[in-house]
């Protein structure tokens, strides 16, 4: 009787080492894209600025919403590629939640409760503050 050895019943390293890979790459593209996140915010208020002083329409600022949110989401989706050990996944996903909420307010509020929708600018400082959050658990965790 011929008898298997256990390593021939695992997976061969070379899978194990795609799928490190994979997600290796997933949180490098999390990190990227986090990244992307803080510096489209932070144009985000200088945006609000120019309009707020003349200087422009809202034109760039809903540009640069909208990359924000693609950024976002982009972020999310390599958050759960690379899973709890190499990213941020539900830290991303309350960032793109959050980065949700902003068109909401900005155009479904604006018109039956001004008040709220005010928030969008509460709410932009969130979105800030999660992705540097995100950005500063991950570096710690890069560099470890």
């Amino acid at each position: 009787m011929h008898s298997l050895p256990i390593r021939s019943l695992s997976v061969p390293a070379r899978a194990h080492d795609n799928a490190g890979a994979l997600r290796r790459a997933s949180a490098l593209m999390h990190r990227l894209m986090n990244g992307v996140v803080i510096v489209a915010a932070a144009i985000q208020f200088y945006t609000i600025g120019l309009v707020m002083f003349g200087v422009t329409g809202l034109g760039a600022h809903r540009v640069f919403g909208s990359l924000t949110l693609l950024a976002g989401l982009l972020s999310l989706l390599a958050a759960l590629g690379a899973g709890r050990v190499n990213a941020r996944p539900l830290s991303a996903f309350g960032l793109f939640g959050a980065l949700l909420l902003q068109p909401a307010l900005a155009f479904g509020l604006r018109g039956v409760a001004p008040a709220f929708a005010a928030l969008h600018s509460v709410n932009g400082l969130v979105i800030l503050g999660l992705a540097l959050g995100i950005e500063r658990r991950m570096r710690h965790r890069w560099h470890a």
